[in-house]
C-alpha cells in the first residue's frame, strides 16, 4: 500500500480484504492533539467520499493544521466546528447512544424531540445550536399548551445532543444546553378513576379489549408493563395466581436492597383476572409468547369509552386516558379497605419515611387477601339486569355490605352462601340463580344487623355505617363496597 506521507499522516486507500480490490475512497491516518492514532475517511461537504489523490492530501493538510494549532491551544472548537451540519451532528450522537447499548425507547425519545426542535427552529448547522435559540423554540412549545413536565423532556433531548458534542464528539467545549432552564409548573393534566359500575359497563362494549383492561384495573400495570408480559410471567397454577414481570420491564428497572419487596418480582392475581387470562391463553403458549398480541391505543380507549357512556372528563376537568386505569387501580385499593402499606406494595412505589423504608418486612403481609378486597366484575349481563344494576324499575333491590360484615356474617342454606373469608358467591338454584326474600334472609338472626342505610354513596372501612334493625331496603343501584351484591326482594 502506497502513502502519501506528510509529517503527521497519510492517504490511503483501505482494501477490502487480502488479494481483494482497493476502495474507489481515500482515508487519512493521522495522530490527534492527545497522540492517538485517527482514522476515517474524507467526506466532502456534500457527504460524498473523496476519490481525487490530491483532494485528499489538501484536506489532510488542513486536519493536520488544525491539529497543531489545537495542540497549541490556538484552535476555538466552537468556530472549528460550526459549519458541521447540524443532522450530522444528531446522527452520531444517536450512534453512540445504541454503542452505550441504550434502551430502543430512550433513543427513539432523543431522535423524536430533538428532531422536532431543529425543525422548529431552523436549525442547519452546529452553529445554530445554541441556548438562546434552543430556549425559543421551547417557549415556542409551551405556549402551545405544553406542560412543564413535556417541555422538560425537549429540553433534556437537546441535552442529550449536546453532551456528545462535547465528549466524545470533541466539537464544543461545554454544552449549549447548560444555559437553559428547566420549566416549573403546575400539572396541567388530571386523571380520574373508574367507578366499579362504569368498569363493568366498559368491560361489557370493549370486546375482545377486555382482557387487557381487566388486567391493567387490577394489576395497576402501565401500558409498556402489560405489553412485556409473557406467558412465561403469569402462573396461573395453585390457589394463589400471581404474575412475576423482571424488572427490566418495569419503570424502575432496578431497586435498591433496602427498598425491595415482595411486589418487586411477584404481584397476586385478583380471581376475575386468573379466570380470563386462564380462559384465553393457548394450549401450545409458548413461554416467550406475549399475553397481548395488541395493546388498544389511546383513540381506542376513547371510542370504548363512548360506546360505554363514560364521558372522557368530567366538571372539573379530570381526564380518563389509559393511564388512568392505573389511577383506578391504587384508587380503588384505599376505597375498599386495603391496609395503606399493602397499597404501596401493589402500587410498586418506593416506600417514603425511616419507619416503611428501613423498619418494615413487606413480606408479612398476605397480599392475596388484600386484592381480593377489589370487586368482581365479571357479572354477567343478565344476572346484572336481575339485580337491577342496569335498570332501577326492574329486579329486586341491591343491599351493600361493609368489609368488616363481610368478615363477620356467614349466610348458609341451599340459595345462597356466603363464606367467612367476605367472598361474594352467586345465588344459584337448579340452572337460573333465585333471589332470596327479606323474610327468609331475617331468619339467620343476623341480617337486620348487617343491612345498613348506606343510600348511593358506598361505605368504606374509614366511614362505617349506622346500623338499625328496621331499616328500609332501596330499590335504586346501591353500589358494593367490598365483594358484591346480596340480592333481596322489596
Amino acid at each position: 500500500m502506497k502513502h502519501t506521507r506528510t509529517p503527521r499522516g497519510c492517504v490511503y486507500r483501505p482494501s477490502r480484504g487480502a488479494g481483494k480490490r482497493k476502495s474507489r475512497f481515500y482515508w487519512a491516518k493521522y495522530i490527534d492533539a492527545r497522540g492517538k492514532p485517527q482514522r476515517h475517511a474524507l467526506k466532502l461537504p456534500t457527504g460524498a467520499g473523496v476519490s481525487d489523490k490530491d483532494v485528499a492530501s489538501k484536506m489532510l493538510a488542513g486536519i493536520v493544521k488544525r491539529v497543531e494549532r489545537e495542540s497549541a491551544g490556538l484552535v476555538d472548537k466552537a468556530i472549528e466546528s460550526a459549519s458541521v451540519p447540524i443532522r450530522k451532528v444528531l446522527a452520531e450522537a444517536l450512534r453512540h447512544l445504541r454503542r452505550r447499548r441504550c434502551s430502543r425507547k430512550y433513543i427513539r425519545q432523543i431522535r423524536v424531540y430533538a428532531k422536532r426542535v431543529i425543525d422548529k427552529s431552523g436549525m442547519v448547522r452546529l452553529a445554530d445550536f445554541s441556548a438562546e435559540r434552543i430556549n425559543q423554540t421551547l417557549n415556542v412549545i409551551e405556549d402551545d399548551g405544553r406542560a412543564a413536565r413535556t417541555v422538560n423532556a425537549y429540553r433534556e433531548a437537546c441535552y442529550a445532543v449536546g453532551a456528545w458534542t462535547v465528549k466524545p464528539g470533541g466539537l464544543l467545549e461545554v454544552n449549549p444546553v447548560d444555559d437553559v432552564e428547566t420549566r416549573a409548573g403546575e400539572m396541567t393534566k388530571e386523571r380520574r378513576a373508574l367507578e366499579a359500575g362504569q368498569a363493568q359497563v366498559l368491560l361489557g362494549v370493549c370486546g375482545r379489549r377486555r382482557a387487557y383492561y381487566l388486567t391493567a384495573l387490577f394489576t395497576g400495570y402501565r401500558v409498556s408493563e402489560v405489553k412485556a408480559l409473557h406467558w412465561e410471567h403469569v402462573h396461573l397454577s395453585g390457589d394463589r395466581p400471581f404474575v412475576q414481570l423482571p424488572l427490566r420491564e418495569t419503570k424502575r428497572r432496578r431497586t435498591r436492597l433496602s427498598q425491595r419487596t415482595m411486589t418487586d418480582t411477584e404481584l397476586p392475581l385478583h380471581p376475575d383476572v386468573a379466570a380470563v387470562l386462564a380462559a384465553m391463553k393457548p394450549p401450545d403458549a409458548a413461554p416467550g409468547e406475549r399475553v397481548f398480541k395488541s395493546i388498544p391505543k389511546l383513540d381506542t380507549f376513547k371510542r370504548d369509552l363512548e360506546r360505554a357512556g363514560i364521558p372522557l372528563a368530567d366538571e372539573l376537568g379530570r381526564t380518563l386516558d389509559r393511564h388512568a386505569l392505573r389511577t383506578t387501580f391504587v384508587s380503588w385499593l384505599g376505597r375498599y379497605g386495603v391496609d395503606p402499606r399493602a397499597q404501596i406494595m401493589l402500587a410498586r412505589h418506593t416506600p417514603q419515611g425511616v419507619t416503611l423504608r428501613n423498619y418494615q418486612d413487606f413480606r408479612l403481609f398476605d397480599l392475596w387477601a388484600e386484592i381480593c378486597k377489589l370487586p368482581s366484575l365479571l357479572t354477567e349481563p343478565e344476572a346484572m339486569q336481575a339485580t337491577g344494576t342496569y335498570d332501577a324499575t326492574c329486579g329486586p333491590g341491591v343491599v351493600p355490605l361493609s368489609g368488616s360484615d363481610c368478615r363477620d356474617m356467614a349466610l348458609i342454606g341451599e340459595k345462597g352462601r356466603l363464606s367467612q373469608g367476605g367472598r361474594r358467591q352467586h345465588i344459584a338454584s337448579g340452572a337460573g340463580a333465585k333471589s332470596m326474600s327479606h323474610s327468609e334472609l331475617a331468619t339467620t338472626g343476623e341480617a337486620n344487623e348487617q343491612i345498613g342505610a348506606t343510600g348511593f354513596e358506598p361505605a368504606t372501612s374509614a366511614s362505617r355505617t349506622q346500623h338499625s334493625s328496621q331499616t328500609e331496603l332501596r330499590p335504586a343501584q346501591l353500589r358494593y363496597p367490598v365483594w358484591g351484591f346480596l340480592t333481596v326482594e322489596c
